[in-house]
């Protein structure tokens, strides 16, 4: 008989190398959503879509790069932003691989005040 134990994988070690290879995987793999990386994020990967890509890019992070987690679904208002232009809203999604560390990204959608509705993704976690 089969316990839980036999389903658990060995994490694999995050290593410089291995973010950078992920990453560059992770931008050819979602340059066909719009995905652009967002150079405000020193500290990781940040790719900014369009919400009407929303939900195909998600399906792509979950089955092709295999993040198996999505961590946190944040909300940001940039009124108070010192010397921010663009739209006045942000919803930031935050992925990672439970088992491969080295695979963790964010997704960005920006909102415009004028049209609050994003699509949502609790169909795919």
């Amino acid at each position: 008989m089969a316990t839980s134990l036999d389903n658990v994988k060995e994490p694999i070690g995050a290593t410089p190398e291995a973010r950078q290879a992920f990453e560059e995987a992770a931008l050819k793999a979602l340059e066909k959503f719009g995905a652009v990386r967002s150079e405000k994020n020193p500290w990781g990967l940040t790719v900014v879509v369009d919400r009407c890509n929303l939900h195909a890019t998600v399906l792509a992070i979950r089955d092709e790069l295999g993040l198996d987690m999505l961590m946190d679904v944040v909300g940001i208002d940039y009124l108070g932003f010192k010397d921010y232009v663009g739209p006045r809203f942000a919803v930031e999604y935050v992925f990672k691989s439970v088992y491969e560390p080295a695979k963790r990204m964010m997704v960005k959608v920006l909102v415009e005040e004028a049209d609050l509705k994003v699509p949502t993704i609790s169909d795919l976690y």
